[in-house]
């Protein structure tokens, strides 16, 4: 029995939870705290024999985290952190497993035979800076319409996790722009716009992914850089720095012979964000359909070893 929290409630673990993927990995008995969470020993029934910090979902200071709990029964904290990937952290209670990577690698996605109508596709929920600035350079482009672009489909919450802001003049501009809703059913019963049945992923030949993360200090990749490989897209990452050198370490097609990705490596924030638009413009005036019909191959290798357990099996997660 593995058991979560709730409303600061302990309850029993149910498969309907996107968590439910640790049921493969965590002991029994054990009590799994979301998102940097804390608890104190005092409130642990006899029951839990070992604690999870789920650290690995969104972007935790891990370390920081880690400092704060000390507990009489075993405790972990699983990071999804990639800067642990080839440099594993020091204190042994700190577990790498990039989850969103191993989660979206156990889905089957939807594949379509419909024709590729659009050269880019990009899907946007919360508001982030690089998103909002993305949006706004965007919209200045003749081709913008033709490509498939959604905004503004989850709440609008204050955005905590950048160290960077657009100027007073952008910002203006960004919020006299429209902010287009768009969800797909099957996506909202859990809350976060997991699915792939969205034409983006089936009608578009490059993916624009605007990651949650785009600080250097917050390098963890979600489904959302997973899933245009699984659905056999080409993709740009409006991410943090090294998002496109980990994909390449765990044995991801990045298709550097058509897409220059060599703005991964730029570590301040807007001259990287600068070099993945430059990029774009430059993609923009390339014709993909002889392309992809000469990387469609690639594009199914790339897809079918995401899937696979070969690829699975490259991130262990144990606990002693």
């Amino acid at each position: 029995m593995l058991y979560s929290i709730e409303n600061d409630q302990i309850v029993e673990f149910n498969q309907h939870q996107v968590e439910y993927l640790y049921s493969r990995y965590v002991p029994d008995n054990s009590l799994i705290v979301p998102d940097g969470k804390t608890i104190q020993g005092s409130s642990i029934p006899d029951y839990i024999k070992s604690v999870i910090f789920d650290d690995a979902q969104n972007s935790v200071d891990v370390e920081a985290h880690a400092k704060e709990i000390h507990l009489d029964i075993p405790h972990y904290f699983v990071s999804g952190s990639y800067n642990y990937h080839q440099d594993p952290p020091n204190d042994p209670r700190i577990l790498y497993f990039p989850f969103w990577a191993v989660w979206s690698s156990q889905q089957n996605p939807k594949f379509s035979s419909t024709a590729k109508i659009h050269q880019f596709s990009c899907l946007n929920g919360r508001l982030r800076p690089h998103r909002n600035l993305l949006y706004l350079e965007l919209s200045k482009r003749h081709w913008f319409t033709d490509m498939i672009f959604t905004f503004g489909n989850q709440d609008h919450r204050d955005d905590t996790l950048s160290n960077w802001q657009l100027t007073p003049e952008e910002n203006t501009a960004f919020w006299h722009l429209p902010l287009r809703v768009t969800w797909i059913d099957t996506d909202a019963t859990v809350g976060i716009d997991v699915g792939t049945d969205h034409p983006a992923f089936h009608e578009a030949y490059i993916n624009i992914v605007t990651e949650t993360n785009f600080d250097i200090s917050k390098q963890m990749l979600s489904e959302k850089s997973f899933k245009p490989i699984i659905t056999r897209q080409l993709f740009v990452l409006l991410a943090s720095p090294g998002a496109v050198r980990f994909l390449r370490a765990i044995g991801i097609d990045t298709f550097d012979d058509f897409v220059d990705h060599s703005y991964d490596s730029i570590i301040d924030n807007r001259e990287r964000f600068n070099a993945v638009l430059a990029e774009i413009d430059r993609l923009a005036a390339i014709d993909f359909a002889p392309i992809y019909n000469q990387i469609k191959p690639r594009l199914e290798k790339n897809s079918l070893y995401l899937s696979s357990q070969e690829f699975r099996d490259q991130f262990p997660l144990r606990f002693d």
